[in-house]
């Protein structure tokens, strides 16, 4: 359906630990991220985390996910691929 918004699932697992770096990093960019579950578990390891997402729906529930969970360096927007990042390093 066009409002559905992933959330953590049985591979979310799989995948932060295949995302999740050694150390701490600068900046990540989390593209497609549904709720923000990576995104926002990745926050622990990086100064700033940004998360994208096509479903405006998508992006509210990451930012009030963040909010629930206190998470104050990641940032959610809404848009295709890297538009929302354009001009962005």
């Amino acid at each position: 359906h066009d409002d559905a918004v992933m959330g953590a699932g049985e591979t979310t697992e799989l995948l932060y630990q295949a995302a999740r770096p050694d150390g701490s990093l600068d900046r990540v960019l989390d593209l497609g991220c549904g709720a923000g579950t990576i995104a926002l578990l990745l926050a622990r390891r990086a100064e700033h985390v940004v998360g994208t997402d096509i479903s405006p729906r998508s992006v509210a529930i990451a930012q009030l996910n963040a909010r629930i969970n206190g998470i104050r360096n990641a940032d959610f927007r809404a848009g295709d691929c890297f538009a929302p990042v354009a001009g962005e390093r």
